[in-house]
């Protein structure tokens, strides 16, 4: 007997679940639950695609950044060697204007 109640219960509230969702109001309020979920999603994949957006940008700029690191270190690099050349041709020129008054104080 209370089986048969339950199930009398479980059916009758089936049964107007059923009439509920035949009544505009409750299509309409469906269809606005529906749009909410679809809205929801929709937003968290615009998030998302606008992380992964940053996320690139932000990659672009640290490998522009390596890349201008090594840059301005073969210039460093460049530099030091022009540096050295220049001094080191400014050694020979000492000696040869050393070695050419040598042989001018020998000559006279």
């Amino acid at each position: 007997m209370v089986e048969e109640k339950q199930q009398r219960e479980t059916v009758n509230t089936r049964a107007q679940e059923i009439l509920n969702e035949q009544m505009d109001e409750v299509k309409d309020m469906n269809k606005m639950v529906k749009y909410t979920k679809i809205a929801s999603i929709r937003d968290k994949q615009l998030r998302q695609k606008s992380m992964i957006r940053e996320m690139h940008v932000q990659e672009e700029k640290r490998k522009d950044l390596m890349w201008e690191i090594e840059r301005l270190k073969v210039v460093k690099c460049q530099d030091d060697k022009q540096r050295v050349k220049k001094a080191e041709q400014r050694e020979v020129c000492q000696v040869m204007v050393e070695q050419m008054k040598e042989k001018e104080r020998k000559r006279l």
